[in-house]
């Protein structure tokens, strides 16, 4: 979910509400569990979760203009399309394997009371694949 921080002036009675600044998405192995954890912020969209080592099997949030859309898992291997049909936001977003082990997002929104978010492409998480002793087989 994208984060604020207000900063409240005593003196002039104001409090400005301003949102922190959007971090790329991360990567982080982790040894002991094998998975890869990502976050993917951009405009009214997050996207946290994490990934197998060795396969485009997701497990991720997703907030949209802070609405807690759920929580999803599967295989993105053949490509996964979600429609959002809120009473503020309509959009989609498309998950795609790219490059064989890079797992993407593609997505725009309209926003029904301000306009039309343009969208973004973006690289989520990439995985590697191994085999049995974790040698990678790519």
């Amino acid at each position: 979910m994208p984060e604020v921080y207000s900063d409240h002036q005593r003196e002039t009675h104001v409090t400005k509400v301003i949102q922190c600044p959007l971090q790329p998405a991360t990567l982080n192995k982790d040894p002991f569990q094998g998975t890869i954890p990502f976050r993917y912020v951009s405009g009214p969209l997050t996207i946290s979760g994490s990934t197998f080592w060795n396969a485009p099997t997701l497990d991720f949030h997703i907030y949209l203009l802070g609405t807690y859309l759920g929580l999803f898992n599967g295989n993105v291997g053949n490509g996964w399309t979600i429609a959002v049909q809120l009473s503020i936001t309509r959009g989609e977003l498309k998950l795609s394997v790219k490059n064989g082990k890079e797992v993407w997002v593609d997505w725009s929104s309209v926003v029904l009371f301000d306009g039309t978010r343009p969208g973004s492409c973006a690289k989520l998480v990439t995985f590697e694949a191994v085999d049995e002793n974790g040698l990678s087989l790519v």
